[in-house]
């Protein structure tokens, strides 16, 4: 049975002091010009302090300088004035892949377009050594098994750049999961802006395959690592003769293979010789919703029957015709993933980033408010339920684990809330979901709002190109 985890509600790290000194507006960049921004909330300061040094309580600076790339992001940074030598300078180096330049006019940009970056370390006396010091999150040299081709970048190249004949850049920052599969990206740069790229670059991130990081020689999700995407215009484009393919952002599955299908699809002749396998399958539609013309695009390891295995399994997936019937879905294609794991596979994706397909009413959420708590005139909650998905992707068997306050209602109530949800019974990462484990935590409030949850509703039928 594998585990996963929804993420109903906002953690927030609590530090004992920063590790870095103080902007005005408290962001964790130091010292750098105002026209320089840190997505801080995509990452932890702490993940990047030397270990060494924050072991030994060392404080430390160093000074980046870094061209300015079309954009507003860093590239071809190059360290110097480290103290002392305990690994500060690869500590920026890796912090300056996260950082971009925020939208000022060319006047006010540097000539040349460079810039010198002082970044000052403090480790607060007296705090504990955290986990990710010891175990850095980020992935600094990827190990790629798979990267798109220029030709498959070039097929997801936006309408609106080809009729513009240009290309771009886009940074991405991405969690590796455990098989090596990219997970939760976001982008955290994009150039030109308003052309697509962002959206284009987010729909190719299936076709990046790493080795995913190893602890104790034992592979482990939940690293990151960013990824530059460069896209040019096709040869054959015509000068903006349009866009190249027609993918749709998302799929919602109302038919998908079992887990025991996929187990069994497994190919005989490789079962305790490899581990795991990953196919991209690229399919149209029929007019039913199920799939036609299926192709493996991608299959990891190559040559071994996974790319025929999946082709097999194509026959079980059909898309939920009622939410696409405002489009054509003969003139779209859908790229499929498909995990494979064997019986020493390390454990399959957690279900971190969920695709609900059906939530919680709001016209009924102020009955489900608990009465005791209403009357104790709590007007906050929050429970933790554990349930297990079924594979139409409901959740059953719910139970809560934990809530606060307690002997309130909040749990019975949380229990109502999961048995209502369903999410979609495939992964973005080619999982299907029955016989998953989820924690879901659900806030909830006395208000009219209902109770929160981090995971967005089914997304909209729209297509990206």
């Amino acid at each position: 049975m594998r585990n996963g985890q929804v993420l109903a509600v906002l953690a927030l790290l609590a530090c004992a002091g920063p590790a870095f000194s103080a902007a005005a507006d408290d962001r964790p960049s130091i010292n750098l010009p105002t026209w320089v921004t840190f997505p801080s909330d995509a990452v932890t300061p702490t993940d990047f302090y030397p270990e060494s040094a924050a072991v030994s309580g060392l404080s430390g600076s160093v000074m980046l300088r870094c061209e300015l790339a079309p954009g507003g992001s860093l590239e071809r940074c190059i360290a110097f004035n480290e103290a002392p030598k305990v690994g500060f300078a690869r500590s920026a180096l890796v912090m300056s892949e996260l950082m971009t330049v925020s939208a000022v006019p060319a006047t006010a940009m540097p000539d040349p377009k460079h810039v010198d970056i002082p970044f000052i370390f403090h480790w607060p006396v007296g705090m504990t050594l955290p986990q990710s010091a010891v175990d850095p999150r980020m992935v600094t040299n990827p190990d790629w098994k798979k990267l798109p081709a220029s030709d498959d970048l070039s097929k997801f190249v936006p309408a609106t750049a080809m009729q513009k004949g240009e290309g771009g850049k886009v940074k991405l920052l991405c969690f590796v999961t455990v098989q090596g599969l990219m997970d939760r990206c976001k982008v955290l740069s994009e150039y030109p802006t308003g052309i697509g790229l962002g959206a284009a670059a987010l729909r190719v991130t299936q076709f990046f395959t790493m080795t995913p990081r190893m602890l104790d020689g034992v592979p482990t999700g939940n690293a990151e690592v960013v990824i530059p995407i460069a896209f040019d215009i096709p040869h054959n484009a015509g000068g903006g003769g349009g866009q190249t393919i027609n993918v749709l952002s998302s799929v919602i599955w109302t038919e998908t293979p079992t887990a025991a299908q996929v187990a069994a699809a497994f190919p005989k002749n490789l079962v305790g010789k490899v581990d795991q396998g990953h196919v991209i399958m690229r399919c149209r539609f029929k007019r039913d919703a199920t799939l036609r013309e299926c192709e493996a695009v991608v299959e990891l390891p190559s040559s071994k029957g996974f790319g025929s295995a999946a082709l097999k399994l194509a026959n079980y997936f059909k898309a939920d015709i009622e939410v696409y019937k405002s489009l054509d879905l003969l003139s779209f294609s859908v790229d499929v993933p498909i995990n494979f794991s064997g019986a020493m596979a390390p454990a399959a994706t957690q279900i971190t980033a969920p695709v609900w397909t059906r939530v919680l009413d709001s016209s009924t959420v102020q009955d489900l408010y608990p009465a005791q708590a209403a009357a104790a005139r709590v007007a906050t909650g929050k429970a933790v339920v554990s349930c297990t998905v079924t594979h139409s992707g409901a959740l059953t068997n719910c139970q809560s684990v934990r809530e606060e306050p307690p002997n309130l209602g909040f749990g019975e109530a949380a229990v109502h809330v999961a048995e209502v949800l369903t999410l979609n019974p495939w992964t973005t990462q080619g999982n299907p979901v029955d016989g998953d484990n989820i924690r879901l935590p659900v806030v909830f409030k006395q208000a009219a709002a209902s109770p929160e949850t981090t995971s967005a509703p089914p997304p909209a039928p729209a297509a990206k190109n």
